[in-house]
């Protein structure tokens, strides 16, 4: 699987400094995993157990899907500068 970020989200969007990459994903975390890592940076960080339901409400976790992607750069620009930038 490739990822690629765009510099520009849309062409109607206004010009503006934003980086780019090109990566490939390396490994992916399940979605559970993903939850058990946020739970347990929520007990690290927080005087919490869980995330949902005490830091962020419970009803939101049936419409978002957690993930962890670790990927590897193939390609990095910090300068990307679009015309209207002053």
């Amino acid at each position: 699987m490739s990822l690629s970020s765009a510099s520009r989200p849309s062409e109607t969007a206004p010009p503006r400094r934003l980086p780019e990459s090109e990566a490939s994903v390396t490994s992916a975390a399940t979605r559970w995993q993903a939850v058990e890592h946020l739970d347990s940076l929520t007990r690290k960080y927080t005087a919490h157990q869980r995330f949902y339901g005490f830091v962020y409400p419970e009803q939101q976790r049936a419409r978002e899907t957690r993930i962890i992607v670790r990927i590897r750069a193939r390609r990095v620009s910090l300068d990307a500068i679009h015309i209207g930038d002053h």
